[in-house]
């Protein structure tokens, strides 16, 4: 599970920094703070702790790579600007490892 966190964080932190730049150059501005369906994850996950933390962040981690894979196909294969749909095409394979990754660490904590 460790593993599977340090991974999150560079990856994402990686393809952030890359979704910064990309949206500075196209004069778009991100949100600073989570939506709030994400603030209501984080609220949840901050109380929990242990094997209920665990359970918790991967069914959310499962749930979240799947709506954001669904989201990058749709805008790698549909999105009018090239620049945002390379960036999506580029993205997609980093979201289905990600998933693949967690799904292995559900399917080894049983």
């Amino acid at each position: 599970m460790k593993n599977f966190g340090a991974m999150m964080v560079k990856d994402h932190s990686k393809a952030n920094d890359k979704l910064q730049a990309l949206a500075k150059a196209k004069n778009i501005n991100l949100p600073d703070a989570p939506n709030a369906g994400d603030q209501q994850t984080i609220d949840k996950l901050i109380k929990l702790s242990g094997r209920d933390f665990d359970k918790a962040y991967i069914s959310d981690m499962i749930d979240d790579h799947k709506n954001d894979i669904k989201e990058f196909k749709y805008a790698s294969k549909n999105c009018n600007d090239p620049d945002i749909k390379h960036f999506a095409a580029k993205i997609l394979p980093i979201l289905q490892n990600h998933l693949d990754a967690i799904n292995e660490v559900r399917a080894n904590m049983k």
